[in-house]
Parts: C-alpha cells; sequence; structure tokens
C-alpha cells in the first residue's frame, strides 16, 4: 500500500513485489540520502511489531512518479529518492529523521496488517467480468482510506517507541499529511472533500498519542507497585499501559514482574540452597512514553505457579529484547530467567549476545559466573565453579562492587575458599531522608472521596481486586485506590537529589521504610505513600 494513497494502485501483478521496480528504475545505493534512511529504519524496525515469515528492508529509488512511498507483500518498502528529500531538506536533523521514521513506520504498518489485498484481488480479477463490481470498491478511496487511518495510528506508535519527536507530523502548527499531498504535486481538488480527509488523519493520530500520554501514570503506578512487592499489581497496571504503548519497556517490566514471582516460587518449593546466589535482575523505571502458596511435597517438581510465571516471563523478555535487539537490559534479565529455569547454555547464550553488544555491564558478568556455577554444581564439576569463582572477583571489583560481593561469598564457602574481606550487603537505612511537606496526599488507608480528582483509568486483578488510578488535578498527586481504599499515593518532586551513583549501578533501587509506609526512588525524583 502506499503513503497518504487518494487514489488506488492499479498495478499488474508485478508492481506488487520490489523485483519490478528494482529493475525498472535505479536503486540509489551510497550517498546521504541511503545513509540516513537506513539509519533510521534500523531504528523504526527495531520498534515495530512483526508480521511471521517476514524480513522488512527498505529500497530507495530514483523515480520521478507516484507513489512516493509503498509497502509490497515481499516485506519491501520503495522509498523514492524525491520522498526522502522532503523529509529531511532544509530541516535540521532531528525533524528530518523524524519526519523520515513516520513514512517508514507507517509502511511497516501495512506490512504488519498485511494491507496488500488490493494488489491481489486486482491480479486475480482483472479478467473476469464478473468482478468489475467489486472491482470498483477495491479501488474506492473509501476501502483504501480505512487502511491508511489504521497505519497511521500503528506508524505514530511505532516512530515513538523508537524515540522519535511525533511534534513535528502533528501539532498546534504542522500537518504533515497536507505538506506531503502538497507536495505530491496532485491537482488541486473542486471540493475539500481531500482536506477533510486530511484533517482526519490529524485527528486520528493525535488522539492516538493523546490516549497513550493519558494512561502513563500506569507505566508510573506499576513500576511503585513492583518496587514494594506487588509483583501481581504491577503485572496488571503494565498490562493496562501495553494496551496503548506496546514498549519494550513494557514487556521487559511484565516479564521482569513474573521472573520475580517465578523466582519467589522457586525458593519457596525448593528452599534458598537451590538458588543461593544473587541473580541480577532489574525492572526499567523509564518509559519513552502475592503472596503464592506452594506445595512442598516433592522438591525436585516445579510448581505449576513456577512454571507459569517462568514460562511467561521468558516469554515477554524475549518480545521486549526481540523489539528492540540492542536492549540489554532485556537479555540480561532473560538470562536469569534461563538460568532460574536450569536452561543454562540457554542463558550464556543470551549472555555472551549482551556482551557483544559492546556493553561492559557487571551484570553480565555475574549472570554468566551464575551459570557456570549452577553448571559445574549439576557435572560435580570444580572447573565450572572457579571459571565461575573468578567472574565473581571480576564483577566484586570496582564501581557497585558491594552488591556482587555477596556471590563471591557464598562461591567461596561452596568451594572451601576462606572468607577474607567478603560482606555481606547491609541494610540500607532511611537516616536522613525526609520527604517534603504537602507534597503527597496523606490519606492512605482511608476510603477514596473523588472530590477534586479525575479518573485516569481502572482494572481488575484477579476475581476480586479493582485498581483505580486518579490524579489531583491542583496539586498534581497520583493514587492508587484499592476497592475503594487509598493504597498508594505518589509524585515527582523538583528538588530532590537523585543519587547518580546508584543509577549507574542499577537501572532504579527504591527505599521503603515498612514502619512509616514510605519510599523515594534513589535514582529518581519520585516520592510515595503506601499502605499494604
Amino acid at each position: 500500500m502506499a503513503f497518504l494513497s487518494s487514489t488506488p494502485l492499479h498495478a499488474a501483478t508485478d508492481k506488487g513485489r520490489a523485483d519490478y521496480w528494482l529493475k525498472s528504475f535505479k536503486e540509489i545505493r551510497e550517498g546521504e540520502l541511503r545513509q540516513r534512511t537506513a539509519e533510521v529504519f534500523k531504528r523504526v524496525l527495531a520498534a515495530a511489531d512483526r508480521r511471521k515469515g517476514v524480513e522488512p528492508r527498505v529500497h530507495v529509488i530514483d523515480y520521478g512518479g507516484l507513489p512516493w512511498a509503498q509497502s509490497l507483500e515481499d516485506g519491501s518498502i520503495i522509498l523514492t529518492k524525491r520522498a526522502v528529500e522532503f523529509c529531511i531538506k532544509d530541516r535540521d536533523k532531528e525533524s528530518g529523521d523524524a519526519r523520515l521514521a513516520f513514512v517508514l513506520s507507517h509502511e511497516l504498518a501495512h506490512q504488519l496488517n498485511a494491507d496488500f489485498w488490493p494488489y491481489r484481488f486486482e491480479a486475480s480479477t482483472k479478467n473476469n467480468p464478473e468482478f468489475s463490481g467489486v472491482r470498483e470498491f477495491n479501488r474506492s478511496p473509501a476501502a483504501i482510506k480505512g487502511m491508511e487511518l489504521e497505519a497511521d495510528q500503528y506508524g505514530i506508535i511505532y516512530a515513538a517507541l523508537a524515540g522519535f519527536r511525533t511534534d513535528v507530523i502533528v501539532s498546534k502548527d504542522v500537518n504533515f499529511f497536507k505538506e506531503w499531498f502538497r507536495a505530491t504535486e496532485r491537482p488541486p481538488s473542486t471540493s475539500n472533500h481531500e482536506d477533510i480527509s486530511l484533517n482526519q488523519r490529524v485527528l486520528v493520530v493525535t488522539a492516538r498519542l493523546n490516549e497513550a500520554s493519558s494512561r502513563i501514570e500506569f507505566f508510573h503506578a506499576g513500576v511503585i507497585a513492583y518496587h514494594i512487592g506487588w509483583y501481581r499489581e504491577s503485572i496488571a497496571l503494565f498490562n493496562e499501559f501495553l494496551k496503548y504503548y506496546p514498549g519494550r519497556e513494557v514487556y521487559h517490566n511484565i516479564g521482569t514482574a513474573h521472573l520475580k514471582l517465578a523466582l519467589k516460587n522457586y525458593r519457596e518449593s525448593r528452599g534458598m540452597d537451590s538458588m543461593p546466589f544473587y541473580l541480577s535482575i532489574e525492572d526499567d523505571p523509564s518509559t519513552r512514553a502475592d503472596a503464592i502458596e506452594v506445595t512442598r511435597d516433592d522438591e525436585n517438581r516445579p510448581s505449576r505457579e513456577f512454571r507459569d510465571n517462568i514460562e511467561k516471563s521468558i516469554d515477554y523478555l524475549r518480545k521486549a529484547s526481540e523489539s528492540d535487539p540492542y536492549y540489554v537490559m532485556s537479555k540480561i534479565n532473560l538470562g536469569a530467567a534461563y538460568i532460574l529455569d536450569a536452561r543454562y547454555y540457554n542463558a550464556l547464550s543470551e549472555l555472551e549476545d549482551a556482551g557483544k553488544l559492546g556493553s561492559t555491564d557487571r551484570k553480565i558478568v555475574n549472570n554468566t559466573a551464575v551459570a557456570h556455577f549452577m553448571i559445574g554444581e549439576g557435572l560435580k564439576d570444580d572447573v565450572f565453579k572457579k571459571k565461575a569463582y573468578k567472574d565473581f572477583e571480576k564483577a566484586a571489583k570496582g564501581e557497585c562492587a558491594r552488591i556482587f560481593s555477596i556471590n563471591l561469598s557464598i562461591a567461596a564457602r561452596r568451594l572451601g575458599k576462606t572468607e577474607e574481606n567478603m560482606t555481606a550487603e547491609a541494610d540500607e537505612e532511611l537516616e536522613g531522608f525526609i520527604i517534603p511537606e504537602n507534597t503527597i496526599d496523606e490519606r492512605i488507608g482511608g476510603t477514596f472521596k473523588g472530590d477534586g480528582y479525575r479518573s485516569i483509568g481502572g482494572i481488575t486483578v484477579g476475581r476480586n481486586q479493582k485498581l483505580d488510578l486518579y490524579e489531583d488535578m491542583k496539586n498534581r498527586v497520583i493514587v492508587l485506590v484499592r476497592n475503594g481504599v487509598v493504597k498508594i499515593a505518589y509524585r515527582k518532586v523538583a528538588g530532590l537529589n537523585v543519587n547518580t551513583e546508584k543509577r549507574r549501578c542499577y537501572e532504579s533501587e527504591v527505599l521503603v521504610s515498612k514502619g512509616k509506609g514510605a519510599g523515594m526512588d534513589t535514582t529518581r525524583n519520585t516520592i510515595f505513600f503506601y499502605q499494604k
């Protein structure tokens, strides 16, 4: 399908495949246009959903006709030289790349939705007069319009997920659709039908962005719920946000929360000694946008809860990693999930891939050491365990060494080494942690009263637990209400000094005072109160 197609493509069968275009017109393989297109395409491809069995690729051709951009059934996206120039010429790099990203994302959306039936239908019915009436419907603007509007919605989200600005597509004074339409030098319309159609596209894209933005607090609340151990609630909150913004970090956090539940299941059913090591597991606290009863009758048989959570964890972490192949954090967590599932060689493969991305993250070294040590335990082979010990030593040196020294100590004990200069992680205290006055609604634990609040939305967790999010319009405080009772209230507060050292060591760290029911994220300017 063609971007901004106001007239159908009356194409022969071969025009629906890349070979026709590449044999008929010169492909641009070098220069700035090609390089910029390839760089932008790589980013949006990592953020976009994929259609099974199709590997998308982009070609820029020197073709002066229409359409300027089209998506073909064989996975090819064809852009003309004029289309790329229109997007980036006389624009700063950030704006030009964003415009190009939206066009490419729009065409990738056609790939996902398999919007190729106009080509197929045209070819299969062109010699059959009985299909002439249906063929005319296939060519009608109304039939094309629906596909274009849907591709716009997916396209703007893909571009946003890839980190490109969306205000250069639609904003108060910007209408990219009208600019594109006029630049293609089409004959002037005798009515305002085309303007109405273009304005509709702006409204659809704007509404889609607003929809995702208005639900962002489900993500933030999910992060807080995760850090105070409400993993089931955090999964439900992240899943709600996923409906509006299918970002890599959302998949990652759902998988990570399931991984935490699986680790809890594992240790409860088999004992702490079954997995004594600290596994590097992290949530992603930012977005580009309870207790489990376990049967202990057989320590070698994983519980049903464990199997359910570990399988979901691996599935979501895979999705996060596949949506962005350069997302190191998900590869680290996926390695941890494989370790917990006793798939140590799968874990090593995933962690090796993370290392190949150029990351020197000590969490990769730590999890690799855990995998090697567990292999050695299973094989009764000290060679693997000694290799792991050396990696534990490497992880425990330098920045962020404190947390990794725990594993070094455990490995030393199991290998019969003396423990020198090995200290367990000290408990964090909240001394000096003072929450600014009048920054948080302190009616935690009380019945929610909705005066002055607007509803963000609600979800159901399990059979009888209802979670609702509200925003105090005056003070910008967000409250999470469970079954009518305020359970969490939080606010981002300017002036708090985030701990940059902790940010380097951990993506986020939340300090929680169990007595006071208050917490703060030491890597971000966020404070909250809660009641379990």
